[in-house]
């Protein structure tokens, strides 16, 4: 597997995370655990089949889709080889690109052309490289970018993510009510602001559960803020639908890609 991220231009990194390309030129046919992880995602597949788990069971993906805020695991069965093209947007990222409401998508797809009628799909296909691509991507932002400031929101979200005070402490503190704080997560992020700090504590955990010097259960649960290992343990497996040991050891494919432990990405 062949896995490569790339940043966008300047103008673009407060909204877009990075751009990256997959490719797997495996026939077999693969399993993966994709956790949330607070960004809301474009995928365009080139080539391959993959199918979401859904309550009827394994239903095909579209060519080219947006994935809303996920707040559980999400588990995808893929037949190979497979080309993909990602934009992973930072939390309040794509409602700078269209005024569609966040929430509308969390834990669901939307067929692109949806967003965006003019999104140039068969031109990113077409390209000859990787550089061609992104610049193809950054021109297409740059012109769909709306005049939306995002400054409290940024500010708030980094309250939310890294300390434990409360949303009404947070909201005092970026000169919002309580209630416009969580207006906006929802329509901006697609996520409570709890459900917010959740996931990024959580996304902390599963990256050091993957890490060779991983450490002690206990260690994790104080350093994350979880009142006890048993509490940290429930609350794992309800976002990863695994036990911390468990998620350890198991191979997640894409998932650990996401995670960074893959060995053979490339940069």
């Amino acid at each position: 597997m062949l896995y490569r991220e790339y940043q966008p231009v300047t103008r673009l990194g407060n909204l877009i995370q990075c751009y990256w390309f997959l490719a797997d030129h495996s026939n077999e046919r693969q399993l993966s655990r994709i956790l949330p992880d607070a960004c809301v995602e474009v995928i365009l597949r080139g080539q391959g089949t993959t199918r979401r788990r859904s309550n009827r069971g394994f239903v095909n993906q579209e060519r080219a889709i947006a994935v809303g805020q996920l707040t559980e695991h999400l588990e995808l069965e893929s037949d190979g080889p497979h080309e993909i093209i990602g934009i992973r947007f930072k939390p309040h990222g794509l409602s700078a690109f269209t005024r569609l409401p966040m929430c509308d998508i969390t834990d669901s797809e939307l067929a692109l052309d949806n967003l965006w009628a003019a999104f140039p799909f068969d031109r990113l296909w077409e390209a000859q490289s990787d550089c061609d691509r992104r610049f193809i991507l950054d021109q297409f932002f740059c012109a769909q970018l709306l005049a939306d400031d995002f400054d409290q929101l940024r500010h708030g979200q980094l309250l939310m993510a890294a300390s434990l005070l409360t949303v009404e402490q947070v909201a005092k503190q970026i000169n919002l009510s309580c209630r416009q704080l969580q207006r906006k997560f929802k329509k901006q992020i697609g996520l409570s602001p709890y459900q917010y700090r959740r996931i990024c504590r959580l996304r902390v955990l599963a990256s050091q559960l993957k890490q060779k010097a991983m450490p002690r259960l206990t260690d994790l649960a104080y350093q994350l803020g979880f009142s006890d290992q048993a509490h940290m343990n429930r609350d794992f497996k309800s976002y990863s639908g695994l036990s911390p040991l468990n998620f350890r050891h198991q191979q997640l494919w894409m998932g650990d890609v996401f995670l960074g432990e893959d060995p053979s990405i490339t940069n």
